[in-house]
């Protein structure tokens, strides 16, 4: 697991249904066009028992996850939208599970493969490639 420890950003020329996938889930259009995304950097650290999850997205302010491996938690985005979120791990892959406040689900599996992290989402009938590599 420490292979996902650093700086990440994503490689938008390998990614696939990034920016369709952002406008599916509700994120503001501004922010799914492919030069927001590929500037957008996460920083993922530990801080005693938690997993921090920093990301910094061109134009909006920078926004912190914390949370504990299985231990579901509630998360408000900037637009007010609310979630609940559980994160496993399981066959070496970290899955997230993301539950809207409509009852919506959509589930990531990330992937550490040699110094880049693949991740799947999928929701909605629609899914979203994310490789990215450090930053």
């Amino acid at each position: 697991m420490d292979a996902g420890f650093g700086k990440w950003k994503v490689d938008m020329d390998r990614s696939q249904g990034v920016e369709e996938y952002a406008l599916a889930s509700g994120t503001p259009k501004e922010y799914c066009t492919k030069e927001v995304i590929s500037k957008s950097v996460v920083t993922i650290s530990m801080d005693g028992d938690e997993f921090v999850s920093k990301t910094e997205v061109p134009g909006m302010p920078a926004r912190e996850i914390r949370f504990k491996i299985g231990v579901p938690f509630e998360y408000e985005a900037a637009d007010g939208r609310k979630f609940k979120i559980t994160t496993t791990y399981e066959d070496g892959k970290i899955v997230e599970t993301v539950v809207t406040d409509k009852g919506e689900e959509a589930v990531t599996v990330r992937e550490f493969i040699g110094d880049e992290i693949k991740a799947t989402t999928t929701s909605m009938g629609k899914t979203s490639v994310q490789y990215m590599v450090k930053a």
